[in-house]
């Protein structure tokens, strides 16, 4: 954690999962307060609460969705409803067919796919969220 102010290091967290955002072209982590999101370019979806410094295996996407043998670059978090979106693809062949943006809920006792639209993307170079911007 970093003071904006002079850029000074407020606090140090250790995480043994992967944070790699892999070959993908976008950030390996992906934040909503101090609970940060990753996947290491996988389908299996960390958590990390940056004030308790605790890190929890939230859901494998390939157990809840089909044709999700590739992640097409890296997760996102929705800034205003926390729902973590992930864009995945079966395979480079079919990719207009066979590609995922899937919403997981993590807010309650058990992740939830709240949303799931198929054959909407070609490669996609992330998911960006305008909220903040003006």
């Amino acid at each position: 954690k970093i003071n904006a102010k002079d850029y000074s290091v407020m606090q140090t967290n250790e995480v043994k999962e992967s944070l790699s955002a892999g070959w993908g072209a976008t950030p390996g982590i992906s934040a909503k307060g101090d609970t940060l999101y990753f996947s290491g370019a996988s389908t299996k979806i960390y958590r990390h609460v940056f004030s308790k410094n605790q890190t929890d295996f939230m859901v494998d996407a390939s157990t809840m969705v089909d044709n999700t043998n590739y992640v097409y670059n890296n997760l996102a978090v929705n800034p205003v409803s926390g729902e973590v979106v992930l864009n995945t693809i079966g395979d480079y062949k079919n990719y207009d067919e066979t590609n995922n943006i899937s919403f997981f809920d993590f807010s309650g006792s058990e992740p939830k796919l709240s949303a799931n639209y198929i054959g909407h993307t070609r490669f996609p170079a992330g998911i960006f969220f305008t909220y903040n911007f003006e």
